[in-house]
């Protein structure tokens, strides 16, 4: 079940958090302030806690060079595609010289 945490703003007081587990914000908001003993209106700034994160940094440390990996994957297919847009007539003429250097080669032999 999903945590949520919120802050209670009460009149005349410094704002504390809690945090509660319900279904969705507007069950967490209600378990709080029923919890609390205060109205609905002082249970303000509901935020999801994401503790997948937490979980999943602790579980496996080599997951930071998967997406560096991809990163890096990313940039290379980028500069790939920009030396091709910039330097096309030289890659197609080389490309063309190329293949009549192989079917004289193929036609020779």
């Amino acid at each position: 079940m999903p945590r949520f945490e919120a802050q209670i703003w009460l009149p005349n007081e410094h704002p504390y958090q809690v945090e509660t587990s319900a279904a969705n914000i507007f069950a967490a908001k209600q378990i709080i302030a029923r919890r609390e003993g205060v109205d609905e209106k002082y249970v303000n700034r509901m935020f999801l806690i994401d503790e997948s994160q937490s979980e999943s940094s602790s579980q496996n440390e080599s997951g930071g060079s998967i997406d560096s990996g991809g990163l890096i994957g990313l940039i290379l297919i980028i500069c790939g595609g920009m030396i091709l847009v910039n330097f096309w007539p030289i890659i197609l003429g080389l490309s063309i010289l190329g293949l009549i250097v192989w079917i004289i080669k193929v036609m020779n032999d």
